[in-house]
């Protein structure tokens, strides 16, 4: 493993889709470029009274709608917790539908001590990364199992994981959808929340986010301790500067465990020696925290999380 060898996980959100492009990059201190180009898309509403058919999700409670005074029906959901491998030349990925998220991602061509190395070291508690939450930074993660299918279109490999949900009455889609593409450093995420009847997606509490995505909770190889030498973890933003409007890196230091920023960013990572993750915010207000206080099997986390509004 050679030092500056960086790789790059690029995660574009926006309250309708977001995508996250892996990639391996060579220079550290200037902005990625991602190896594939990733195009961000809203999609529009669903609105066919055949998709209000296709509704197919536990809904945890049967609340009144505002609008018609009628509660929409309970429909049971008993989707498996399963765990899915998915190998190319360059990934080993496992998959759990319990949140769909991905539990671990090994580099099969990079290695620790004569094995890949994982992009997911969350000591053994299972809570694997691309955890999302309705609400903010510290929301509780999305668990419920999804249901799942694998699509091959051409030579992508899609991992498909949906759910319904309900709140204030009204039901909407939650999918996750992983795209690979074998021979490259690529693992596409798309996220899209729609309703059956075109209406608004009704995540907004207060002043809360409508919705953060986090990866975390730290990234490898392996360490013993971050101590700003041996292995080291910097906060970075790169984009607009306010003042001047010239692009420029900014490293975001703090002694609090917490730190966020709301300033208009191209992209936020956590760069370590060898690797980074970096997050493209996409369009759109947004607020990126870095969240280092431990958590559950990891003593040291990086977490990198975006946390988007809804929009009217």
């Amino acid at each position: 493993m050679e030092k500056n060898t960086i790789i790059a996980i690029v995660l574009s959100s926006v309250i309708i889709i977001g995508g996250m492009t892996l990639m391996q990059m060579n220079a550290p201190d200037t902005p990625p470029e991602p190896a594939v180009k990733t195009e961000v898309v809203e999609t529009a509403p669903v609105k066919s009274a055949d998709n209000a058919e296709n509704i197919s999700a536990e809904v945890s409670a049967a609340e009144t709608s505002a609008d018609s005074g009628t509660a929409p029906e309970r429909i049971e959901q008993d989707y498996p917790v399963e765990t899915i491998v998915e190998e190319t030349d360059l990934f080993e990925i496992t998959f759990s539908t319990a949140g769909a998220v991905i539990k671990n991602i090994k580099l099969l061509k990079e290695e620790d001590e004569g094995n890949p190395i994982s992009m997911v070291l969350d000591g053994g508690s299972g809570v694997g990364t691309f955890n999302l939450s309705f609400g903010n930074h510290d929301a509780p993660f999305i668990t419920s199992p999804f249901s799942h299918k694998k699509i091959h279109h051409g030579k992508e490999i899609i991992h498909e994981f949906s759910r319904e949900f309900i709140k204030d009455g009204q039901i909407f889609t939650l999918t996750k959808s992983y795209r690979i593409i074998p021979g490259e450093y690529v693992v596409e995420l798309i996220i899209t929340m729609e309703t059956p009847d075109g209406k608004a997606v009704p995540l907004l509490d207060g002043n809360e986010q409508a919705y953060t995505l986090t990866y975390g909770p730290q990234i490898g190889p392996n360490f013993e301790k971050i101590d700003g030498r041996y292995e080291i973890r910097d906060n970075v933003t790169w984009g607009p500067d306010p003042k001047s409007g010239k692009f420029k890196r900014v490293t975001h230091k703090n002694k609090s465990k917490l730190v966020q920023t709301g300033d208009t960013v191209n992209w936020a990572a956590v760069i370590g020696k060898y690797f980074a993750v970096i997050v493209d915010p996409g369009s759109g207000s947004s607020t990126i925290t870095w969240n280092g206080n431990p958590v559950e099997g990891q003593g040291q986390p990086s977490l990198l999380q975006i946390s988007k509004p809804a929009r009217r």
